[in-house]
């Protein structure tokens, strides 16, 4: 029963992430065409402003996620689920104000719809972590597709009535998720009663926040790796250098999309697996993560060939992706196996001291990129710290379930860094070829690993 439960969350999860990366690879090569570098950096800027979101809750929403966790819907308690959704919203919407007018310089507009997106966007995740933490994965993935479309639907107008300013977007964008929230609300009715605000509930928001808060630093410590090099580049560089690597970041992006959705299906199994269980799959998902991961390389060349045609203004924002895509590899891992693990494990205080120490890392790096005035000093900084995060963090679990360290995990590192080699001293075709060949090395060093894969394919499909 449970085995039957996993997949078909994992199925809802794949289906959902499927219209996700369809409709942002749509709009990721649609928006650049549309609009100028200059307005796709303030697009790109009001995205990264929003991703920070998930600050303005302190955790009590982590807290929840982490808490009930493993748990079953019917054990929602739905005095507290009522009585917590209108305590955020107050809270929320004070907060939205705040930022609306606090922040209110040259681009008023893009500060007060992320003060608008700090209520929808956190009311969305507070009904959404208690489905994910419940396995009612089916039920949020539909939410999330619903959203897309919303969005998509009114991006395809939008592009053929030719509407090139970015606050347009902005809005469809925000009234999506309003809609999307609404939806997801109707939906989880059940959930709500008629109820006054009890002085219990501080206590249940409180003991939320004990538990979440460590996450939501590791969470926040965890952006900043990657978030303040970005607002350096603004602040440094300008918008339109901006809008360039946002663009770069915004394609490597979409090859976590698949791998962030996975994981939240793996959490709430995760946490009712017993030891040898969570062995066992950790060992498997490290593996595959990394053989797929390495073969995704391998595409860069289509979306090469992609940008350079469809939107060449941004062919300099290939020289970032080529540099970043290496990072899709260990921050994939640390999305989908690393993360899930540390929080099925209540390792959260780890898990932030780890996203701490990268984070030092990243700025450190940058900072001292800047005073060189080099901007590949300032990517290289961010894809160091991603690396150092995910190998520390794996014998940080490693440790924990007493496992050996494999071969795979240093074969895998030097396959990354060849790649890169590569990809600056040879010509596409050439470097293409000759990473090739050395993944079919890296296939043959693992092939203990492999064949079991191989093996179980085989049976299945015969």
């Amino acid at each position: 029963m449970e085995n039957s439960k996993i997949k078909t969350n994992l199925f809802y999860a794949i289906v959902s992430q499927l219209v996700v990366l369809v409709i942002s690879i749509t709009t990721s090569l649609v928006l650049p065409k549309v609009l100028s570098i200059e307005y796709f950096g303030y697009w790109q800027l009001f995205l990264f402003y929003i991703s920070y979101i998930g600050v303005t809750h302190l955790g009590v929403l982590d807290g929840i996620y982490l808490r009930l966790g493993g748990k079953f819907p019917e054990e929602i308690d739905k005095s507290l689920f009522t009585q917590q959704f209108i305590v955020y919203g107050l809270y929320f919407a004070v907060v939205g104000l705040a930022v609306s007018f606090l922040f209110n310089q040259s681009h008023w507009q893009l500060f007060m719809m992320v003060g608008i997106n700090i209520v929808i966007g956190n009311l969305f995740s507070y009904i959404g972590y208690v489905l994910q933490a419940t396995n009612q994965i089916k039920l949020f993935s539909q939410a999330n597709i619903f959203e897309k479309i919303l969005f998509f639907g009114s991006l395809v107008i939008f592009f053929v009535l030719e509407k090139n300013n970015y606050l347009d977007y902005i809005y469809i964008y925000t009234i999506s998720r309003l809609i999307a929230l609404c939806y997801l609300a109707i939906k989880t009715k059940h959930y709500f009663t008629y109820t006054k605000i009890k002085i219990v509930v501080l206590k249940e928001i409180y003991e939320n926040l004990l538990a979440g808060f460590p996450l939501l630093l590791a969470n926040f410590s965890s952006m900043l790796v990657l978030g303040f090099a970005r607002l350096m580049v603004e602040k440094n560089w300008g918008i339109a250098t901006f809008s360039k690597i946002s663009f770069a970041i915004s394609l490597t992006n979409l090859l976590l999309l698949f791998v962030s959705q996975v994981s939240l299906v793996l959490f709430p199994a995760l946490k009712r697996a017993n030891k040898s269980h969570l062995n066992l799959l950790f060992t498997k998902l490290n593996y595959l993560i990394s053989m797929c991961m390495l073969f995704g390389l391998l595409f860069y060349p289509i979306v090469f060939f992609i940008v350079v045609n469809w939107l060449p203004k941004y062919y300099d924002s290939l020289y970032y992706l080529a540099l970043l895509l290496p990072m899709c590899l260990y921050e994939g891992k640390m999305q989908m196996i690393h993360t899930t693990y540390f929080k099925a494990l209540r390792k959260e205080r780890s898990l932030l001291m780890l996203n701490f120490i990268s984070a030092l890392i990243s700025i450190v790096g940058v900072m001292c990129a800047i005073q060189l005035n080099s901007i590949d000093g300032v990517i290289y900084s961010v894809v160091v710290a991603v690396i150092f995060r995910s190998f520390l963090a794996y014998f940080i679990i490693v440790d924990a379930l007493v496992l050996n360290v494999e071969l795979n995990e240093w074969v895998s590192l030097i396959v990354i860094w060849l790649y890169v080699f590569l990809i600056n001293q040879f010509s596409m075709l050439s470097a293409m070829l000759l990473y090739s060949f050395v993944l079919v090395g890296y296939m043959y060093i693992t092939r203990d690993k492999l064949k079991p894969i191989i093996q179980r394919l085989r049976r299945k499909y015969e």
